[in-house]
């Protein structure tokens, strides 16, 4: 259990099936396109080994915050030995980097190689000094939820060139416009809420980072100003998406788009919450909330067919 905690077994399975969820949608736009091949499989091992290398070396280099923050879930140090947890963290990622040389040799492509290795060099420097720092070890972290959804867009491109995914007679069924802005959406999408999860957990944990020396966000503005910067990067998805769909689709199918509507609609009552609500209970339903719009968001890919 200490283990299956250290790796945050939940977020690998959603980053999975987000790849996953990716080529699904993809796939039903040509033929061409195979949902399950073995680079793609080659693929999700080696991000989910980078992300699972990237949350051990966070933990480690946290365990002295997270005894403030959450003692009861501190894993290093009690169930993990710290210099296991080490070996651990270099293992998922070599086999990461060592799949993502394969298959740039395999394409013919270094992009890959690049964007996998460089991932692996920015979770460790956020670690080590980035999270300390206001803002931009968030922006940091919310950018590399993106590359996931990047990744499995550029291995189909790789894979299956004749394809040409970003082809813009490939039309979206439900929102009636070019496939990969539909993708690119997603990652604008992912990016935000990443972006407003993470300043909700640095209102969260600011008793540790003052143990540490950190100098988050909330700890320059407040802990108030800091949640209402989340109800406005939250609020910005809702507002376009219903602006949109209401003005400019007017046949719109909501029962194939009714995740998405779900999402926008939870993502409003984080807003609400933000500003009638005490800042302990915030936290908490937010968290909760942010977590379960991304999940809202990822099964429209699924059932979108």
């Amino acid at each position: 259990m200490g283990f299956i905690r250290l790796i945050r077994l939940f977020n690998l399975v959603i980053i999975a099936l987000t790849m996953f969820g990716v080529r699904l949608y993809l796939s039903q736009f040509n033929p061409e396109v195979e949902v399950v091949t073995l680079p793609f499989l080659l693929l999700v091992v080696s991000t989910v080994f980078i992300a699972a290398a990237g949350n051990i070396i966070n933990d480690y280099f946290d365990v002295r915050a997270d005894r403030i923050n959450r003692p009861k879930k501190v894993v290093i140090g009690r169930s993990i030995k710290r210099r296991w947890a080490i070996v651990l963290h270099w293992i998922f990622n070599i086999i990461a980097v060592l799949i993502g040389l394969y298959l740039s040799w395999l394409f013919k492509s270094v992009q890959l190689l690049l964007i996998l290795f460089a991932a692996t060099v920015l979770l460790w420097w956020y670690s080590v000094s980035l999270k300390k720092k206001p803002i931009i070890g968030n922006v940091v972290v919310s950018l590399l939820s993106v590359l996931v959804l990047y990744l499995s867009l550029l291995l189909v491109e790789l894979e299956f060139p004749i394809a040409n995914m970003l082809d813009v007679s490939l039309i979206d069924k439900v929102f009636f416009v070019p496939i990969f802005r539909v993708v690119f959406a997603f990652m604008i999408c992912a990016f935000m809420q990443n972006l407003a999860r993470e300043i909700v957990k640095d209102v969260e944990d600011v008793k540790g980072d003052l143990a540490i020396r950190a100098k988050t966000l909330p700890m320059l503005i407040g802990g108030k100003k800091a949640l209402q910067l989340v109800a406005l990067l939250v609020l910005i998805f809702p507002v376009y998406y219903f602006v949109n769909v209401v003005f400019t689709i007017s046949n719109f199918n909501w029962l194939k788009g009714m995740p998405i509507t779900l999402a926008a609609l939870m993502n409003l009552v984080i807003v609400i919450i933000v500003f009638v609500a005490k800042e302990e209970t915030v936290v908490r339903i937010s968290k909760v909330l942010l977590k379960l719009s991304m999940v809202l968001g990822l099964l429209y890919l699924f059932i979108v067919q």
